[in-house]
């Protein structure tokens, strides 16, 4: 049976959902606490994430973007009012993120959630074959790494990180096949990156694209010294980006 976990305020909305959902699946239900979240998910194998927007506090936020960033193949349908789509908005432009209409239950409800299910699971047999690759984004900078999430996600498997440090803890875990990386970064800055993911010896390899802002003659001479595989000003464009990473991964 599949297993879904429902995250929010325990309210009516709440268990109208909770109660739709138990007529055919196996659920989890946790508080809008982030932190619970969190072990939650580490805990649970879940197919989708089911979570009322509907009186939520400051850790809505912070939730969703953990599921972004850790993860982002588990479809999340939310539900909620008008005012809830506004606030969370910049979600729902990401393919992850599902937007139901709080007055959406029973059958209709379990459709979208089997739907989106579907959607999710055609993306695993890719997966598992080695066919998607991995992509990298190191930036400090929350509405660049949710755009590039979006842009990135249907095709690669993506992992973002805000800082150098962060990138060189989740490497220690899996090894991207490109990176981007941004050059403007607080106290660890691109090329201070770049050197030190190049000194790692699974990272030797693996092709570097500095994506940034700074379109000064000297610095962009300076940084194509340290043998980068791409050079893109921000804003890169989607077919701009998909051209870079065909060719690099060609070459690789």
């Amino acid at each position: 049976m599949k297993q879904i976990l429902i995250i929010g305020k325990f309210n009516s909305v709440f268990e109208d959902i909770a109660a739709t959902l138990k007529l055919e699946y196996h659920v989890q239900m946790c508080v809008d606490n982030v932190d619970m979240v969190k072990g939650l998910l580490r805990l649970n194998q879940l197919d989708a994430i089911v979570f009322s927007l509907m009186g939520l506090d400051t850790d809505g936020r912070k939730i969703m973007t953990e599921l972004q960033y850790n993860y982002s193949q588990l479809p999340v349908l939310c539900v909620g009012s008008q005012i809830d789509k506004s606030i969370y908005g910049e979600f729902f432009q990401l393919p992850q993120f599902c937007w139901i209409n709080r007055d959406t239950f029973n059958q209709e409800l379990l459709s979208i959630v089997a739907e989106r299910m579907r959607v999710a699971e055609k993306m695993k047999p890719r997966e598992a074959t080695g066919e998607r690759k991995v992509v990298m984004v190191i930036d400090d900078n929350p509405i660049l790494l949710r755009s590039m999430n979006g842009i990135l996600s249907t095709h690669y498997d993506v992992m973002l990180a805000n800082s150098g440090m962060k990138a060189m803890t989740m490497i220690g875990q899996k090894v991207p096949d490109v990176v981007f990386l941004d050059c403007e970064m607080p106290i660890c800055d691109g090329k201070m990156t770049y050197k030190m993911l190049k000194d790692l010896d699974e990272m030797k390899e693996v092709p570097i694209i500095f994506l940034t802002g700074i379109n000064d003659a000297n610095y962009i001479q300076d940084a194509l010294r340290l043998q980068p595989a791409g050079y893109l000003l921000k804003p890169a464009s989607k077919d701009r980006i998909y051209d870079t990473l065909r060719q690099v991964l060609q070459k690789k």
